[in-house]
């Protein structure tokens, strides 16, 4: 549920930013 929501929170911040997601995946993959 909270790796869900980061996800899509940095998806709605812009593109740029969900590129970063992507660089450390595994930081909100962590999230419970």
């Amino acid at each position: 549920m909270g790796r869900e929501l980061l996800k899509e929170e940095s998806s709605i911040k812009s593109p740029e930013e969900g590129r970063q997601t992507l660089k450390y995946p595994s930081d909100w993959e962590e999230i419970p």
